[in-house]
């Protein structure tokens, strides 16, 4: 009597077991799967993955709110939820092109960053105390008429902006002044470096007036022979080379000068 209680119940585990796997295996193939994430690039150590690349409405928020916070502006809690909410409503209406485009100029923030600060560490060179208020001088300078179409503007919005609000306004201008002048002044230090080094043909943009554009091009050049740097999905890397290549051709904005860093721009004299 015992071994045949001893069989049915063997048996009856070995049903219930049958159940179980058979639940989980149902559960599992309902589930679906879950995907490697996708490396695009590597820089030194660190690689990057499609999902670094895609907008994010907290990431953006974050950044909103730093800067809120170096000019000493504080946001909200219920404000902070409502820019999430907007951003995500703007990232859910982007086309496909848009976050290819997105993509595209993430993935360069994120090259550029770290090959840009190993080589300032690397070269010592941080500007110097009399080289910041160069430039921040010049920027105050060029800022005055700036200024004062801002405050024009804020007058005819609020029709009669309160001392305080006016207040608030210039010292938000002045900090952004300084972190402007202040990255102006370490972009031309690294770019003199950079031609030094490489030299190359040097070409006028908008925002950077000498742009040592062939010497970008070597430079990054020599990370990938070194293995700096890895761009691993084709597409990415020819958007990524086509600027510098593109631009390292002759082409009606480039600067002829011998010695095109032998002087801050922002010296030079503007043409009225």
């Amino acid at each position: 009597m015992t071994g045949s209680f001893d069989i049915a119940a063997g048996t009856g585990s070995l049903v219930v077991i049958g159940v179980l796997l058979s639940a989980s295996c149902a559960a599992a193939e309902s589930q679906p799967p879950v995907r490697a994430p996708i490396p695009v690039a590597r820089v030194f150590d660190r690689t990057i993955y499609a999902k670094d690349l895609e907008p994010s409405a907290e990431d953006t928020v974050a950044a909103m709110l730093a800067m809120s916070q170096q000019l000493g502006v504080e946001v909200p809690d219920d404000e902070r939820t409502q820019l999430v909410e907007w951003h995500t409503a703007r990232i859910a209406k982007m086309s496909k092109s848009e976050k290819k485009r997105h993509g595209k100029a993430a993935l360069s923030g994120l090259i550029w960053r770290p090959l840009k600060a190993r080589y300032i560490d690397e070269h010592e060179l941080q500007p110097t105390v009399r080289e910041l208020e160069d430039s921040r001088a010049a920027f105050r300078k060029s800022a005055g008429k700036f200024e004062e179409v801002v405050f024009q503007e804020v007058k005819d919005v609020e029709q009669q902006a309160s001392p305080e609000q006016i207040k608030v306004i210039k010292q938000s201008l002045k900090e952004t002044q300084l972190r402007m002048s202040d990255a102006r002044a370490q972009q031309w230090k690294f770019d003199k470096a950079l031609y030094a080094e490489f030299g190359g043909r040097v070409i006028f943009q908008q925002a950077n007036p000498r742009e040592p554009i062939g010497a970008y091009r070597r430079w990054f050049a020599e990370h990938e022979r070194t293995g700096n740097l890895e761009i691993y999905d084709a597409d990415m890397r020819q958007s990524f080379w086509k600027y510098y290549k593109d631009n390292d051709r002759d082409h009606n904005f480039g600067i002829a000068e011998p010695e095109p860093f032998r002087t801050p721009w922002w010296r030079e004299p503007v043409e009225e």
